[in-house]
């Protein structure tokens, strides 16, 4: 049996409080991409290797603990976990000569594409009648299925682009 790995893009269409509330967990997972950039870099500097993305990880309980931080305690932590895992692939990519990448940059508000990655989909997730429910206080949110989804999905990745979910 061939195992196929396949993609599904789709436009939800959620309520107003559901699309404040996917601002707010883009701008953290932003925040904490940048702060483990930050860290990542002077730990760089200091000459110590890069560290690897389950060290990355633990750091976001410190972050969550401290209390400039506290906002980060309102958001989902596997999708910061997932932040942390791109950062830590960004700069493996980096250092692979055959690749030959650039560094990884810091995230704008506004600038680019925010994205948040639900993973565990049928765990934490429900797909039923053009509705998914997502968890960290999202609940049911509408979408527009442009096509049948077939096999099992593993992973959601939800972007906003020109104020469109």
């Amino acid at each position: 049996m061939m195992l196929i790995l396949k993609a599904y893009k789709f436009r939800l269409e959620p309520t107003p409080e559901q699309s404040q509330r996917l601002r707010q967990l883009c701008g953290c997972a932003r925040f904490v991409w940048n702060l483990g950039l930050a860290e990542t870099k002077r730990i760089l500097d200091s000459g110590e290797k890069l560290p690897s993305a389950f060290e990355l990880n633990r750091m976001i309980t410190v972050w969550k603990k401290m209390p400039e931080y506290i906002f980060l305690q309102d958001a989902y932590t596997d999708n910061l976990q997932q932040k942390l895992k791109d950062l830590h692939t960004a700069w493996k990519r980096c250092f692979d000569k055959k690749l030959a990448a650039k560094a990884p940059v810091w995230k704008r508000k506004n600038e680019g594409r925010d994205s948040i990655r639900f993973v565990n989909f049928e765990k934490y997730c429900c797909l039923e009648n053009r509705r998914v429910k997502l968890p960290s206080g999202l609940g049911w949110v509408k979408f527009r299925q442009s096509q049948r989804v077939n096999g099992k999905i593993k992973n959601a990745t939800i972007s906003q682009l020109a104020g469109q979910w």
